[in-house]
């Protein structure tokens, strides 16, 4: 039986991959088998970490690092075939870069136009967090670089599906006031007001996706590729893994709000927006994810990690306004400053850089 693949895009810190853990729990208490490909512009994804961590038998997980699924387009239908082999999914999943727009022409379209015998694609969907489609509204108003906007509204506009994530936040004259704006500047798309964290509003959509395969990329949309490529290079990317060590018993959880809460205070004293920020701590077989998605959001921690675990392995993604050369100091600087007397930190691997100018491996208007 051919695999429905569902592609859930959207901005950094929409609460992608939230969604797709809330995916891969309702599908697999089906009886479904899963297989998710993540994406990032770099290895050491905590993403990856989070979905592994979960991950039941009737589960799998592959990555597509080093770039985004339109420019890797090779790789990502490899690590799709991968999922087949053996006991072959039921349903497939791929979470893109949130900064990658182009996705309808670049993906969407050529898994529909060369490999329709393999896999069923679904409308493309993407996830709108409130607080940043209500900055969008006006330059004034967006806290990071310009092009990331133009990058932005592009990947609302490209949508076969939007759904309006974090809903449960809102009251629900704010969530229609939303839903109203939404529909009037993208006309003729379904809008799924969902909480992705809660799993309220997920399965109207999910059925949604699962049922219309003949609206995937119907969407047509004109890229400058200059502005675009711009709004990635504008962004400072930071992977980071690390090995904490300590003797006496660790708060794991006050370690992972102390982080990210020294983050955001420090980043908001250099003005430098954060565009999601976000880890994974694990130990043995539990673990603590942690969530920061702007410098007006409070840091989110969930999970588990028990204090008599003396040893973490940590995972740190930070996708921020600054250059490499500003953002890989001041994310050790800060590391250390959360790493209290008594708690030992290895750093194991970084990588901090821009992204470079897409070039998918194919475009079908």
């Amino acid at each position: 039986m051919m695999p429905d693949l569902i592609l859930v895009g959207g901005f950094l810190g929409a609460g992608k991959t939230t969604l797709v853990a809330e995916m891969v729990r309702r599908l697999s208490s089906r009886g479904q088998r899963v297989g998710v490909v993540t994406n990032d512009q770099a290895a050491d994804l905590v993403d990856t970490g989070y979905l592994d961590a979960l991950h039941t038998q009737d589960t799998r997980i592959a990555e597509v690092a080093g770039g985004c699924f339109c420019c890797c387009f090779n790789d990502f239908l490899s690590r799709l075939t991968d999922l087949q082999h053996d006991t072959p999914a039921d349903i497939l999943i791929g979470e893109p870069v949130g900064s990658c727009t182009d996705l309808a022409a670049t993906v969407v379209r050529p898994l529909q136009q060369l490999y329709a015998d393999r896999f069923r694609t679904a409308p493309y969907s993407v996830l709108v967090d409130p607080l940043r489609w209500r900055q969008s509204h006006s330059l004034s108003q967006w806290p990071l670089p310009e092009q990331a906007l133009y990058i932005y509204r592009l990947q609302i506009e490209e949508a076969d599906a939007i759904v309006l994530n974090k809903s449960d936040l809102l009251d629900e004259k704010e969530r229609q006031h939303l839903i109203r704006e939404l529909a009037k500047t993208y006309p003729a798309r379904p809008i799924f007001p969902i909480s992705a964290l809660t799993g309220e509003g997920v399965e109207p959509w999910l059925a949604h996706v699962l049922a219309y395969p003949e609206i995937a990329g119907k969407q047509r949309i004109n890229v400058d590729y200059d502005r675009y490529a711009q709004g990635e290079a504008d962004l400072g990317w930071l992977n980071l893994t690390a090995i904490l060590a300590s003797i006496d018993p660790q708060d794991w959880t006050d370690f992972c709000q102390r982080l990210l809460t020294t983050l955001r205070d420090t980043f908001h004293a250099r003005a430098i927006e954060i565009a999601h920020a976000k880890l994974i701590l694990t130990g043995g077989e539990q673990f603590l994810l942690g969530n920061l998605s702007s410098l007006s959001a409070a840091p989110t921690i969930c999970g588990m990690l028990h204090p008599l675990i003396g040893q973490a392995a940590l995972t740190l993604n930070i996708r921020a306004a600054a250059t490499p050369e500003d953002l890989q100091p001041l994310a050790l600087s800060i590391l250390e400053q959360a790493a209290r007397p008594g708690l030992t930190l290895a750093v194991q691997h970084q990588a901090c850089f821009r992204p470079g100018r897409p070039n998918p491996t194919h475009h079908l208007a």
